[in-house]
C-alpha cells in the first residue's frame, strides 16, 4: 500500500486502519529519515519499533531484524525517499526486511523527487524484486494500492525587477566563475549564481513578511535559513531556490505550505530554477493523474 500526501497527524490512523483490517499483524516496525517521534508523530496510541536511515544498514540492527520479521510485522517505510540511487545499499538492505513480510505500508509526502524514475523507488518499497530493473511507465500504476491527497503548492512568482547596471554586474560574475571553473564541479555555479542573485533581492523584502534563505547570510530576523525552516517546521517566500529537490521537498513536507512563492528575477538563474519548478509540478501531477490522486 502507498499512501501519497498523508499528513503526520494522520498516519497513525492509516496505520490503526490497516491493523483492523489484517488482525493477524501483531507487530509494527517503523523505518524513517531518522530515529526521533518527530517524524512519526502520530502513533495512534500504537506500540512499534522505530528507525531512522542510518539504522538500516547497521548490523546490529539488520541481522536482528532478519531473524524476527515474519507476517506476524507491518514494516512502515516513512518519508524514506532520500536519494534518487534506487540501488543504493540502504534501499538494498530496506528491501532484504521487506521482502520477511507481506504487511507494507508506504508513506511519501510526494510521489518523486526530480523525476517520475525516482517512483520506483516507492514501487520496489512495495514490491522488492518484482521491478527490478525496469524503468518507470505510468501503465505500472496499474493494479496498485495508491492512494492519498496531491499536496503540490499553488506556484507563485514574486517578480523581482533588475536594473541594467546589475544585469551587467550579473553576466560578469557569471563569467568571472566560469573563467575560474577548472577542474571544479559545474554544478556549482547556478549555486553560487543564485547566492548572488539574493544580493538584488534583499532590497525588495518586506519586514511583515516571512522569508526562507538556503543560508543565515541575510542576518534579519524575517529570514530562516533553509535548515532552519525544516526544523521549524515554518515555511516562508522562498528568496533563493535550494539546489537539490530533495531540500526543497522536505521544506514542503514539513511546512506543509499550500502555497509555494518564489522571489525571482528576469536573470538566467532564476529563470533556470523556475523552469525546473514547472517540470517537476508536471511530472508529479502524471503520476497523480494516472492514479486518480486529487
Amino acid at each position: 500500500m502507498i499512501r501519497l500526501g498523508i499528513k503526520g497527524s494522520q498516519k497513525g490512523k492509516e496505520v490503526r486502519k490497516y491493523l483492523d483490517e489484517h488482525p493477524d499483524v501483531k507487530h509494527i516496525i517503523v523505518f524513517s529519515p531518522k530515529n526521533e517521534a518527530r517524524y512519526f508523530p502520530d502513533s495512534g496510541g500504537l506500540e512499534f519499533e522505530h528507525y531512522g536511515w542510518d539504522d538500516i544498514i547497521m548490523y546490529k540492527v539488520f541481522y536482528p531484524l532478519l531473524e524476527k520479521i515474519d507476517n506476524s510485522y507491518l514494516i512502515v517505510v516513512n518519508e524514506l525517499m532520500r536519494t534518487r540511487n534506487r540501488y543504493e545499499l540502504t534501499y538494498n538492505c530496506m528491501h532484504h526486511y521487506l521482502n520477511q513480510t507481506t504487511h507494507k505500508l508506504v508513506f511519501q509526502w510526494f510521489p518523486i523527487m526530480d523525476e517520475q524514475d525516482d517512483f520506483m523507488i516507492l514501487l520496489d518499497f512495495e514490491h522488492p524484486g518484482r521491478f527490478k530493473g525496469q524503468g518507470f511507465s505510468l501503465d505500472l500504476l496499474d493494479g496498485i494500492d495508491i492512494t492519498g491527497h496531491d499536496m503540490r503548492p499553488s506556484i507563485s512568482i514574486i517578480n523581482v525587477d533588475v536594473s541594467e547596471k546589475e544585469k551587467s554586474a550579473y553576466l560578469e560574475e557569471s563569467e568571472k566563475l566560469f573563467a575560474n571553473l577548472g577542474a571544479k564541479d559545474p554544478d556549482t555555479i547556478p549555486r553560487q549564481m543564485e547566492l548572488w542573485v539574493g544580493k538584488i533581492k534583499k532590497r525588495c523584502l518586506l519586514a511583515d513578511r516571512l522569508y526562507v534563505a538556503r543560508n543565515k547570510r541575510f542576518a534579519m530576523p524575517n529570514v530562516q535559513s533553509i535548515k532552519d525552516a525544516i526544523n521549524d517546521g515554518q515555511g516562508g517566500i522562498l528568496i533563493d531556490m535550494p539546489h537539490d529537490r530533495k531540500t526543497l521537498n522536505d521544506l514542503l513536507y514539513w511546512s506543509e505550505m499550500e502555497k509555494l512563492e518564489f522571489m525571482a528575477t528576469p536573470l538566467s538563474i532564476d529563470n533556470y530554477y523556475c523552469g525546473q519548478l514547472e517540470e517537476w509540478n508536471r511530472k508529479a501531477g502524471d503520476i497523480y493523474a494516472k492514479a486518480g490522486i486529487h
